[in-house]
């Protein structure tokens, strides 16, 4: 009984090897994308089902055809390929019927397939351009319109979040005391300074220590005198500025104030040595220029 049981195996374990299948390709010459071809399989067994893998992504199945014959049958694969140049076809699985439910696998080939669409494709169509009408609005009008569309809806939201939101209540001013009105000091005459300055400068002791500084400070309460009366930066001029600053124009005491710059640029750039009685003349005749400009009252 063990002899017959293992007989019945080998027996069983033989059928597949003992089984035969033939394929061939009809239309596979000068392929393009698009165009169809036949895979046929003819069989010496029953076959029910030829299993194509998921991981078929060059070729696409059409239609599978099995037709029955006496002595076994026959499959048709109509194939489409998807890409171009060199592309192998995957085996495929046979599956038979009654005691052979194996029938082997399908032999794996290549195909090449040219650069161009074959011309009974059906399936796969080149874009055609968009086409434009006479009443078709242009595109960036689209574009326009919803700007326009999107600015007014945030305008319209914006103005009614603003009336919604309550206005602050104006905060009280507070009441700011006021100064107590200073009456402005008089304005000091350009002769008065100057005549004020003198006088400290002749209490300074300069005139006996320091001849150079003395005659610097005569120098200065002169040209801020000018400044002060004429309007002419005479603290910052040379004496040869000051005279055509003056010019013609200005011909009161004109004389005697570029006399008395003359003066003390001898005495500050020249080293020359007055003695104290021509100084203190000179200082007095300083002063008495100044005078020439106080009022009639104040004389």
């Amino acid at each position: 009984m063990k002899r017959l049981y293992l007989l019945l195996l080998c027996l069983v374990l033989a059928l597949p090897l003992m089984a035969g299948f033939s394929q061939s390709l009809t239309g596979a010459d000068s392929l393009r994308i698009g165009s169809r071809f036949t895979l046929n399989i003819d069989t010496d067994f029953p076959l029910r089902k030829i299993e194509t893998p998921d991981t078929l992504t060059s070729f696409r199945v059409l239609d599978s055809r099995i037709t029955r014959k006496d002595e076994g049958s026959h499959a048709e694969l109509d194939l489409m390929p998807l890409r171009t140049g060199a592309l192998s076809f995957p085996k495929l699985k046979l599956k038979g019927t009654g005691i052979l439910p194996s029938g082997g696998e399908t032999d794996a080939f290549r195909v090449f397939v040219l650069r161009s669409r074959a011309e009974e494709d059906t399936l796969l169509r080149e874009i055609k351009p968009l086409e434009s009408y006479s009443w078709q609005i242009p595109l960036w009008l689209y574009f326009l319109l919803l700007a326009t569309a999107f600015v007014s809806s945030l305008m319209v939201l914006i103005s009614r979040l603003r009336a919604r939101k309550p206005k602050p209540k104006p905060k009280p001013v507070p009441s700011v005391p006021q100064m107590p009105v200073v009456p402005e000091e008089p304005k000091v005459l350009p002769y008065k300074r100057a005549l004020e300055a003198l006088e400290e400068l002749e209490h300074s002791g300069l005139m006996e220590s320091d001849m150079l500084e003395y005659h610097f400070r005569l120098s200065l309460i002169l040209r801020e005198f000018i400044d002060g009366n004429y309007g002419i930066s005479a603290v910052e001029m040379t004496t040869f500025e000051i005279s055509m600053a003056l010019g013609d124009s200005i011909t009161e005491n004109r004389r005697e104030i570029m006399d008395f710059l003359i003066y003390t640029d001898m005495v500050k750039f020249a080293s020359a040595q007055p003695e104290l009685h021509e100084i203190t003349a000179r200082t007095q005749e300083l002063k008495l220029l100044f005078w020439r400009y106080a009022p009639v009252q104040d004389a």
